[in-house]
């Protein structure tokens, strides 16, 4: 379930995750998208809180499995951040506006 507001210049759209702003103006989203790579992966006090499933290195980049309560997220991020990242870790995401992507319509 999303419930969407006015935002500066978009829509702000909480979730059962947390709160995330697009630049997308939609007066009612049901399905709220972010692809892997836009997931930023911070400071536990600077994002949305979550916990390290499980990481992937890959080299040039490290999969990273996030639990927020029953959501997981998947991000993708630097493999050089291998050694920063791992399971069991509390960290926080961030998703830029521009990168939160709104469908509307009824869901799936």
């Amino acid at each position: 379930m999303t419930h969407a507001r006015p935002g500066s210049g978009g829509t702000v759209v909480a979730t059962p995750i947390g709160n995330f702003e697009s630049t997308m103006q939609v007066d009612s989203p049901s399905t709220v998208l972010v692809r892997p790579e836009d997931v930023q992966i911070v400071e536990r006090h600077a994002g949305i809180e979550s916990r390290v499933r499980s990481t992937f290195y890959y080299g040039a980049t490290l999969e990273v499995e996030l639990e927020l309560g029953e959501v997981v997220v998947h991000a993708t991020t630097a493999g050089t951040r291998a050694e920063q990242i791992a399971a069991g870790d509390l960290v926080g995401i961030r998703v830029a506006p521009d990168n939160v992507i709104l469908l509307s319509g009824e869901g799936s």
